[in-house]
C-alpha cells in the first residue's frame, strides 16, 4: 500500500490522448496485491489486483484485476520463458480497458556477471467506450546487465522499439525507448537499503496523424530515484521520486511533473 503526491494528476499511461495536467496537484492512495503459485520448476501462475484513489480528481480512480502465468526453462547459462498476462481495468467505477499480453524471452548469464536478454511483447488493448483507441501493439526489447560487488550491485541498459496499430489512424505510432539504471546497496536504516537510479528517454511519432489538433510527435525524459529500506525480513519501505518532462508538437501536451511516494511492501514466502 502507498501514498503519493503528484503535481500533474493524469492517466498518461492509460489514455493515448492525455494532455497537459500540470497544476492538477493531488494526493493518491494505492493498494496492490500480487500472488504467485509455483506449480513445478517450470510453470507458475499468479493473480494481481491494484487500486488507486485520488483525493481531488476522483474521475481518475482506477482498479485493475489480472491473472498471469509463466513457462520457463533453464539450459545451463541460457534461460527461455514465455509470460502471459490478462488484465481488466475499471475507471471511476466503470469498465474501461481490457489488456492481453504475451512475452517470449531469451536470456544468457555468464560467470563474469554479464547478462544479455531479448524479448518481444504482443499486446491487445480493448477500450470499452473508445473504439478509436483499440489497438494491437508489438514491442521488441534488448537488455544488458552488468553485475558487480558480488552480484549485490548492477548496471542495466535497455533498448526497445514498439509499433501500435489503433482503431483510428490518428493514434497509430512508432516508439523508441532507451534507459540506463543502476542499483546498489547503501547503509541506510537498521537493516540496510537498496538504491536504484534510472534515466529513460522515450520518443514517439504518430506516423499517420492527419486531423488538425492531433499529436504528431512527443518525447519524454524520465528520472526516477527509488530507495528500498528493509524494516524486517518481510517488510520494506519504498521511497520514490519520479520526474517526467514531456515535449510535443502540441503546447497542451508539453509539460513536466513530479511525484513523491511512500509505499509499504510486504512479502510472504
Amino acid at each position: 500500500m502507498g501514498l503519493a503526491s503528484d503535481s500533474a494528476a493524469a492517466l498518461e499511461d492509460l489514455l493515448p490522448n492525455a494532455t497537459n495536467a500540470q497544476g492538477r496537484d493531488d494526493i493518491i492512495g494505492s493498494f496492490e496485491l500480487n500472488a504467485t503459485h509455483q506449480i513445478n520448476d517450470n510453470i507458475s501462475i499468479g493473480a494481481d489486483a491494484m487500486t488507486e484513489q485520488y483525493t481531488t480528481f476522483d474521475e481518475n480512480n482506477s482498479t485493475s484485476l489480472g491473472v498471469n502465468g509463466q513457462l520457463s526453462y533453464d539450459l545451463d547459462a541460457l534461460s527461455l520463458s514465455v509470460d502471459g498476462h490478462v488484465m481488466s481495468i475499471s475507471l471511476d467505477g466503470d469498465d474501461f480497458l481490457d489488456l492481453t499480453m504475451v512475452t517470449p524471452a531469451l536470456g544468457y548469464l555468464n560467470d563474469a556477471g554479464l547478462y544479455a536478454g531479448l524479448s518481444a511483447t504482443g499486446m491487445n488493448k480493448g477500450f470499452k467506450t473508445m473504439p478509436d483507441f483499440d489497438a494491437d501493439q508489438l514491442s521488441v526489447s534488448a537488455m544488458g546487465i552488468f553485475f558487480f560487488n558480488n552480484f549485490k550491485s548492477n548496471v542495466v541498459l535497455r533498448l526497445s522499439d514498439a509499433s501500435e496499430d489503433a482503431g483510428n489512424n490518428n493514434y497509430d505510432y512508432e516508439e523508441s525507448t532507451y534507459s540506463v539504471s543502476t542499483t546498489l546497496p547503501v547503509d541506510v536504516g537498521p537493516r540496510g537499503s537498496r538504491l536504484k537510479l534510472t534515466y529513460e528517454n522515450r520518443d514517439r511519432d504518430y506516423t499517420k496523424a492527419v486531423d488538425v489538433g492531433q499529436k504528431t510527435n512527443e518525447a519524454r525524459d524520465r528520472g526516477r530515484i527509488i530507495l528500498d529500506t528493509s524494516l524486517t525480513s518481510r517488510l520494506t519501505l519504498r521511497s520514490e521520486y519520479d520526474y517526467k518532462d514531456r515535449k510535443s508538437n502540441m503546447p497542451q501536451a508539453t509539460y513536466d511533473s513530479s511525484e513523491l511516494s511512500l509505499k509499504l511492501i510486504y512479502r510472504q514466502d
